[in-house]
């Protein structure tokens, strides 16, 4: 089941899929995630800046001692440990595999996460900490992978962006992205842009969703974000660019071919 799949489900259907799945054996190594946050949900600006700060991208689970590291940034970083074992769910009282932070972790010491077996090596998640309304509706899909292939996952995030011709589109959108405020809170690798206000968009097209979660990483997305983000994701930290409909096609198309 593809992250679309779940994107698709209404929050309804995704916790009676939630409801219905065996709680599975507890992952072991790595695995990517993807906080899915249904349409019109809300994000905290706390949680919303928590997240983009720290740029996570998967946990690397230790079944064997029962705990889990979050992979945090593009470079490996392994931080922020939860404690991992099966019990009941705070949903249903079924047994589920419990992501505790309660014990391990003073920046999310109220954290407590679910997830179940959706299909071999593919869990889905509730958080079940109350954090503001927004987080209600807020879940979570956690893919394990063989290491090998996670490892060229974490090679070629570590790559700089692909140069450019110089007379194309994408290139004058790059003139663009270094020319307005874009490069003060993004970094692109390879680029003057050193932001670490905002999120890493090197590899921004390898990513399902916008927004963490908020809604899927196409051209239109894109362009409704840039535009006003607030319509996408209410309380976003990112303001309007207010940029004209030219440079705004330009821009897009550069970010298009972050990969």
């Amino acid at each position: 089941m593809t992250f679309d799949d779940l994107k698709a489900k209404s929050q309804a259907e995704l916790d009676e899929l939630f409801k219905a799945s065996p709680a599975g054996p507890i992952p072991n190594g790595d695995a990517q995630g993807q906080a899915i946050v249904c349409p019109g949900s809300f994000w905290s600006r706390l949680i919303a800046r928590f997240v983009h700060a720290l740029a996570w991208q998967g946990k690397v689970f230790d079944a064997e001692h029962g705990v889990l590291r979050n992979r945090i940034s593009a470079f490996g970083l392994n931080a922020i440990v939860a404690t991992v074992y099966k019990g009941p769910s705070w949903l249903d009282q079924k047994e589920c595999i419990v992501i505790d932070y309660s014990k391990t972790s003073t920046v999310a010491q109220w954290i407590r996460d679910e997830i179940r077996e959706i299909e071999p090596g593919t869990y889905l998640g509730a958080c079940a900490e109350y954090c503001g309304t927004q987080h209600t509706l807020m879940l979570l899909r956690i893919v394990a992978e063989p290491p090998d292939q996670f490892a060229r996952w974490v090679e070629q995030q570590r790559q700089a962006a692909a140069e450019l011709p110089s007379d194309s589109v994408a290139a004058a959108g790059r003139r663009v992205f270094l020319g307005t405020v874009c490069m003060t809170c993004h970094t692109v690798a390879g680029t003057d842009a050193k932001g670490r206000l905002g999120p890493d968009l090197t590899h921004l097209m390898s990513r399902a969703t916008i927004g963490a979660g908020a809604a899927p990483n196409t051209r239109e997305s894109l362009l409704s974000w840039v535009r006003n983000p607030d319509n996408l994701k209410h309380g976003s930290l990112m303001p309007a660019m207010q940029i004209d409909e030219k440079y705004l096609h330009q821009l897009v198309e550069y970010l298009l071919t972050l990969r």
